[in-house]
C-alpha cells in the first residue's frame, strides 16, 4: 500500500497564496498545535538572487513510501463535484416535486455503459451539472532520482489548484455534508490536506479549526488565525 511519507504528512498547505508564502512545516501536518512555530517551507533566493529560490530539506524527501516515478491527482471537491451537485437536485424529478419540467435535461449514457437504461441528469433548475471538471493532472518525477518528491508536488499542484480556487469554493458549496454559510467567498482561507499521495481534501479553514486543532475552537463566530507561514 503506498502512503503518504513521513516528511510529506509534515507539511501545512494552504491555499491562499503562492508557494513561497503557502507552505510551512510542523510536527503533525494534520493537527494545529497554537503553540508549535512552524518551520518556513521556502527558505529565500540563492544568493539573493530574485527567482533562484532555495526550499527546506524536505523539498527533495520521497513524497510516498514506496516511492513512486508518477501520481494522478484526485482532489476533494473538484473530482466529487458532479456528486455533489447530484445530491442536491435528485428529488427535483419525482413527481411531486414543484418546480418548471421545462428545466430538466437528461442525457442517455453512452455505449457500452453497464446501465445503459439509466439517464444521467445533466440540467435541472436553470443550472447544467458540472460533468468533466474533476482534475486530470498527472505528477512526475523530474529528478534524477526517477522518484515524485515532494517539491514535485507541490510545485506542479498548488499552482494548479490555485488557478480552480474559485471552482473549487462552488464545489464546495454544494457539499451538503459540509459546515458553513453559502456560498464561500472568494476571502475564504482555505487548507489542503493529504489524504493519501495521489489524494488531497480542501478544507476551510474553519473546518481545519474544528476538526484538526489541539484546542477545541469557538465555533460560535469565523476563525481569524493565519494559518499561512509568515513571509
Amino acid at each position: 500500500m503506498t502512503r503518504i511519507s513521513p516528511d510529506a504528512s509534515r507539511i501545512r498547505w494552504s491555499l491562499n497564496g503562492p508557494l513561497e508564502t503557502s507552505i510551512s512545516i510542523v510536527q503533525i501536518g494534520r493537527e494545529f498545535d497554537p503553540d508549535e512555530v512552524p518551520e518556513p517551507y521556502y527558505l529565500g533566493d540563492k544568493d539573493g538572487h530574485e527567482g533562484n529560490p532555495t526550499w527546506h530539506p524536505f523539498s527533495r524527501s520521497p513524497l510516498s513510501e514506496p516511492k513512486v516515478s508518477s501520481t494522478k491527482l484526485w482532489v476533494n471537491p473538484l473530482d466529487d463535484w458532479d456528486y455533489f451537485w447530484w445530491v442536491v437536485h435528485e428529488g427535483h424529478t419525482e413527481p411531486d416535486a414543484t418546480y418548471d419540467p421545462a428545466e430538466v435535461l437528461y442525457e442517455s449514457p453512452p455505449e457500452g455503459d453497464p446501465y445503459p437504461e439509466e439517464k444521467k441528469l445533466v440540467r435541472c433548475c436553470g443550472e447544467d451539472a458540472p460533468p468533466g471538471k474533476g482534475t486530470d493532472l498527472v505528477v512526475r518525477a523530474t529528478g534524477d532520482g526517477g522518484f515524485v518528491t515532494v517539491h514535485d508536488f507541490l510545485s506542479a499542484v498548488h499552482p494548479y489548484l490555485m488557478s480552480r480556487r474559485d471552482e473549487i469554493l462552488e464545489a464546495m458549496a454544494l457539499d451538503v455534508g459540509r459546515p458553513g454559510k453559502r456560498p464561500f467567498g472568494r476571502e475564504t482561507k482555505l487548507i489542503v490536506t493529504w489524504m493519501n499521495p495521489g489524494q488531497i481534501d480542501v478544507q476551510t479553514a474553519d473546518e481545519f479549526m474544528r476538526f484538526c486543532s489541539k484546542v477545541r475552537p469557538d465555533t460560535s463566530a469565523p476563525h481569524d488565525l493565519d494559518l499561512d507561514p509568515a513571509c
